[in-house]
């Protein structure tokens, strides 16, 4: 009779010894973000409504006031370029840098462009929707987003620049360095496209397979749709971790730097106002804010995840090109400080 039920158990996969090591299994990163993450700062909601309220409207002023005037009408019209295939008017003058330099069709500038001239996360929302138009391939779309993400123009100068740093820096030393470095990257990383580039004969491969004459409704209303479901999520993204930032805030006795640097890395902005508040030299203290910027943190991936509409895209390997790309620009931004103090 035991032997019955022995074999039973058996051909029914229940394996008793085993079940210690699922549990162990469980308890992994992914389990502790996904779930304990959002418990606690549930229990902490609970706890301090008033901030947790505070913050939160924070965030989403911010949104209003800044992000939504800024990118939603860039995302309305780089949608509207895409699908009336005007931005291949950009292809005899892109394409020869970005075959030869990315390995990448020069569809790709547009994205790039976007990124550069919009700041996050515009030049992801382009970048899938080449991807959806089938413009670019998979691998190529991946590429891409290695450097087609940048930080926007005027945050950089407005904000960082002008209202954190003082203007102690110029605008004409710390903008390059960010987009070279991109462009360098971008370059550094080419061999991950390389094999996916399709012949210039072979281009016709990648048009759009809907008719070419569109309606404007047509063209009208999936850019506008695009863009306020991207914008709405960046907004819920920004107010969530302005929440996080400040339960940190308050309940996390920690050393100043660190703090800093555990913000900066979950959120951008906070952290470059924590760095602005700290007793730091003007070159490790524009080198810290440098980093944050191109970095971007956890929330412009979660708000480049969103925008692209597929897990597929982002992971460890674009973590580690922002991680790369800020890494380039805080190098370069060294260089050319150090020479000029030397000049």
């Amino acid at each position: 009779m035991s032997d019955c039920k022995q074999s039973a158990i058996s051909a029914s996969g229940f394996h008793p010894a085993k079940e210690p090591v699922s549990v162990k299994n469980k308890l992994t990163p992914a389990v502790l973000l996904g779930k304990v993450l959002p418990l606690g700062l549930f229990f902490l909601m609970l706890s301090n409504p008033k901030l947790s309220a505070s913050c939160a409207a924070a965030g989403l002023s911010a949104w209003y006031t800044s992000v939504v005037p800024v990118l939603l009408p860039a995302m309305i019209f780089t949608g509207i370029l895409v699908r009336t295939d005007a931005c291949t008017l950009l292809n005899p003058i892109a394409a020869p840098l970005f075959q030869k330099l990315f390995h990448l069709p020069a569809e790709a500038a547009s994205a790039w462009l976007t990124g550069l001239l919009c700041g996050y996360p515009a030049g992801a929302a382009v970048a899938g929707e080449l991807y959806h138009q089938e413009r670019l391939t998979q691998e190529q779309t991946r590429h891409l987003l290695l450097f087609c993400n940048y930080p926007s123009p005027m945050f950089l100068t407005g904000f960082l620049l002008t209202g954190c740093l003082k203007g102690q820096v110029p605008v004409w030393l710390f903008l390059p360095v960010i987009y070279l470095s991109g462009c360098i990257t971008g370059f550094l990383t080419r061999a991950t496209a390389q094999n996916c580039q399709p012949p210039l004969t072979d281009r016709l491969s990648f048009e759009p397979s809907a008719p070419k004459k569109k309606g404007l409704i047509q063209v009208l209303e999936p850019s506008l749709f695009t863009a306020a479901r991207i914008m709405l999520m960046v907004g819920l993204y920004i107010m969530l971790f302005q929440m996080i930032a400040g339960f940190a805030l308050h309940y996390l006795q920690l050393p100043p730097l660190v703090l800093c640097i555990l913000i900066g890395i979950l959120e951008m902005t906070n952290g470059v106002l924590l760095a602005a508040d700290l007793t730091l030299p003007l070159l490790p203290l524009s080198c810290l804010m440098l980093f944050f910027a191109v970095f971007g943190g956890i929330s412009t991936y979660l708000q480049s995840l969103s925008a692209l509409g597929d897990a597929a895209f982002l992971g460890r390997k674009y973590l580690l090109g922002r991680i790369l790309h800020a890494s380039l620009a805080v190098g370069l931004y060294l260089f050319f400080f150090l020479l000029l103090q030397m000049l």
